[in-house]
């Protein structure tokens, strides 16, 4: 019975461990050709997600979601607050949700231990699954990260070429 138990502890916890495929791996870095994806609110109704394409000392010009608006210069001072969306949380947020409802009945194999490992399986369920749901991880602008290191999540860090016309950029 051991045997079995540690097979299937050593197995379990070999499972768990897997690989966001969300994120690309370090070989793709110099593939990966579109900038990261910025939100932010103009004013107290106007929210806009959008690509960074290009930031720089004074504005950031953004490739908005909603296609129909085309590519807009925001300047600084009208951004106070602003997301750097770098990725979704998990890839497969069922799946967490799946093991975060699992969770608490595996309590139930503890026997009298149960009563303690119940709470702390619920504890550590919930925030989880509500983080999946939340569906973003994000960086923010003032409090993480300086206007000027923005300029490293663009499509263009060092600023659009020359020869590269802002209509094209889809």
């Amino acid at each position: 019975m051991k045997n079995i138990a540690s097979f299937l502890i050593i197995t379990f916890l070999f499972c768990a461990c897997t690989t966001p495929n969300y994120l690309s791996s370090p070989k793709d870095f110099k593939y990966h050709v579109k900038g990261l994806f910025l939100e932010f609110k103009l004013d107290k109704k106007t929210k806009i997600i959008g690509e960074i394409i290009e930031v720089n000392s004074d504005y950031v010009i953004i490739l908005p979601v909603d296609s129909h608006i085309g590519i807009q210069t925001i300047f600084k001072d009208r951004i106070e607050k602003a997301d750097v969306i770098v990725s979704l949380t998990s890839d497969n947020p069922k799946k967490i949700n799946t093991w975060a409802g699992l969770m608490p009945i595996l309590s139930l194999g503890h026997g009298y231990w149960g009563v303690f490992t119940l709470p702390i399986n619920l504890a550590v369920a919930v925030p989880m699954s509500n983080a999946s749901m939340k569906g973003t991880y994000a960086i923010k602008y003032p409090d993480n990260i300086s206007w000027d290191d923005m300029s490293k999540f663009a499509r263009f860090p060092q600023g659009i070429p020359r020869n590269i016309k802002l209509e094209s950029i889809r």
